[in-house]
């Protein structure tokens, strides 16, 4: 994938190109993965052009598009585009209404007037509509208070965690099946991601100093890296890596395995690595 980098004071950003042309080339080049989105923050577009966008696509790639949709965490980012950033609440309340739009717009055939507490339409449509019926499948990620947890027991087929241990991801997951229940809804529908980052090595003494190596690699070829996990990795006093890699798939292949059965018997059946 293409990567440009924009350079600011003091920072280098790596930015990737637009999720949906990205995912149209990748689409003209492919024939059976699937295509998707990974916290496509609602506040960047209005969600009839994510509708517009993404129910073509499906059709146009023999219906393989996945919508891993988001309400946006990071202020910056859109701040940056001189857009608005409500608190929180409101900010997943959008959201939830951008979903309920596009989900209507995906599964009507006709012309569509709707009207909700953020967003109208009169006489909208989408075409081509998606191949996959009743709709394209529609992720959400982490479980941070009940409200999110809500959206998604009421709008998601499936649902991703950011890099946790077992111990923290069966929080996680217990949190995730009370807003099931509290939706009339089965968990067992929902699929069930971990993205993590992933560190094999030959034996456990090859941990640290491997990981020294690549803390150790300019920043544009490592990616971002928090500063106080960069000093544990770096420090010869005889600490532990940190604290975090606990979230993390690291040591021995017999290690990892054992770690990827843990999760296994969690529930979950996709890694993104």
């Amino acid at each position: 994938m293409l990567r440009t980098t924009v350079r600011k004071p003091g920072r280098c950003i790596l930015s990737d190109p637009p999720a949906w042309t990205t995912l149209s080339v990748i689409a003209g080049r492919t024939a059976t993965i699937k295509l998707g989105t990974i916290h496509l923050a609602h506040a960047f577009r209005a969600q009839g052009d994510d509708c517009q966008d993404g129910g073509p696509l499906d059709t146009l790639s023999g219906g393989r598009l996945i919508l891993f949709y988001d309400c946006g965490w990071l202020e910056s980012e859109v701040r940056a585009y001189g857009l608005d950033w409500p608190a929180e609440d409101e900010r997943i309340a959008r959201m939830a209404a951008g979903l309920d739009l596009i989900t209507a717009l995906w599964r009507t055939s006709s012309p569509l007037d709707f009207q909700g507490q953020f967003f109208c339409t009169h006489g909208a449509t989408c075409r081509p509509a998606p191949l996959q019926k009743p709709r394209p499948p529609i992720w959400l990620g982490e479980a941070r208070h009940s409200h999110w947890l809500d959206v998604i027991a009421r709008h998601a087929d499936g649902w991703n965690s950011v890099p946790a241990s077992p111990a923290r991801l069966s929080e996680k997951l217990h949190a995730l099946r009370a807003a099931c229940h509290r939706a009339g809804r089965d968990m067992a529908e929902l699929e069930l991601s971990l993205e993590v980052q992933v560190l094999v090595v030959p034996t456990e003494a090859d941990v640290k100093s491997i990981a020294r190596r690549i803390a150790d690699l300019p920043s544009s070829k490592r990616g971002e890296v928090r500063p106080d996990i960069l000093d544990a990795v770096r420090s010869d006093d005889g600490r532990p890596l940190h604290p975090t890699i606990d979230d993390w798939l690291v040591g021995t292949p017999e290690a990892v395995t054992r770690q990827l059965d843990a999760y296994l018997a969690l529930g979950i059946s996709h890694f993104m690595l």
